[in-house]
């Protein structure tokens, strides 16, 4: 599958995304689960891989899969990520700024094919 290239700011903090690592804490084994957007009805998954912890699905109310670029869940559970829209080509960034065990609050940015940005607040609530 052909992916497109990322903006230059996309992908320095994809590259950075990816180069983390370390030992798993508490606050990232608190992440690992299926969490849910109860607004856009998107389901996020979260696993554990390799002694990370990754976001490793993310699906749509519509069945749509977004392809995850790159995810990192820091030892204090701070979470950042990038996704890609298939349908639409929108690159979305996320970054958690609260974590407990049943809400991730978080900041995001979306980048339209066009530059076009948006940007906003949303939670995703624990499913399992």
């Amino acid at each position: 599958m052909h992916t497109p290239a990322l903006a230059p700011t996309t992908a320095v903090l994809a590259a950075l995304i990816l180069t983390a690592g370390g030992c798993l804490g508490a606050a990232q084994k608190q992440v690992i689960g299926t969490w849910a957007d109860p607004g856009a009805g998107a389901v996020y998954t979260f696993e554990k891989h390799g002694g990370k912890v990754e976001m490793t699905d993310i699906v749509d109310r519509d069945g749509e899969h977004f392809e995850v670029v790159a995810s990192h869940v820091g030892r204090d559970g701070e979470l950042t990520w990038i996704y890609r829209v298939p349908s639409t080509g929108y690159v979305v960034t996320g970054s958690s700024t609260e974590t407990t065990a049943d809400v991730i609050a978080y900041a995001w940015t979306n980048e339209a094919p066009s530059g076009q940005q948006n940007s906003g607040t949303d939670r995703l609530e624990r499913r399992e």
